[in-house]
């Protein structure tokens, strides 16, 4: 669905996260409080809760900073919005944006990634479609943009269609 338009020919697409991302991303404060409770139970006068916690609060905050909220499309590409540093792709690197089945993703193996805290997002590989990079927060909806430089990028706005026809109308 597009959320709205923020400046003269920008589009906002929201990118809703899948239950699989929502349970990790909402069990994982879950799971640090019950590992760290534990530790402190079993060895209360040892500094491993404090370290766990740190790492553990470290990985969430990856997650939090580094997973898509939502995309636009402005006049000059397609831009994924995070906390922490967008990622733009210019519509000169652009050569093909097409919706694909969530058959052609499925069993993608990360091999440097996120795969359900705040969404998906990374390096994934599988044997249909190669190396991609993901930057999607639901394994449903997926849009594959191919690049200029044969890079593979997967986005999963909650409408495809609507962010694919936007993109056509915007004549890139």
């Amino acid at each position: 669905m597009k959320i709205s338009n923020t400046a003269a020919n920008d589009s906002i697409f929201k990118a809703s996260l899948d239950g699989l991302a929502q349970i990790v991303s909402w069990g994982f404060p879950i799971l640090i409080i019950g590992i760290v409770a534990v530790q402190y139970y079993m060895a209360y006068d040892s500094a491993a809760p404090i370290y766990s916690l740190l790492l553990m609060s470290a990985l969430y905050g990856f997650g939090v900073l580094f997973g898509p909220r939502y995309y636009s499309i402005r006049p000059d590409g397609i831009c994924i919005h995070r906390l922490f540093r967008n990622v733009n792709i210019p519509h000169a690197d652009i050569q093909n944006l097409e919706i694909i089945p969530k058959e052609k993703i499925s069993n993608a193996w990360r091999i440097f990634g996120v795969g359900g805290l705040f969404g998906y997002y990374g390096l994934f590989y599988n044997s249909q479609m190669g190396t991609m990079t993901f930057y999607a927060t639901r394994t449903a909806n997926a849009i594959l943009i191919k690049t200029s430089n044969n890079k593979k990028i997967i986005l999963t706005p909650d409408a495809p269609d609507a962010f694919l026809a936007y993109y056509k109308q915007m004549g890139t």
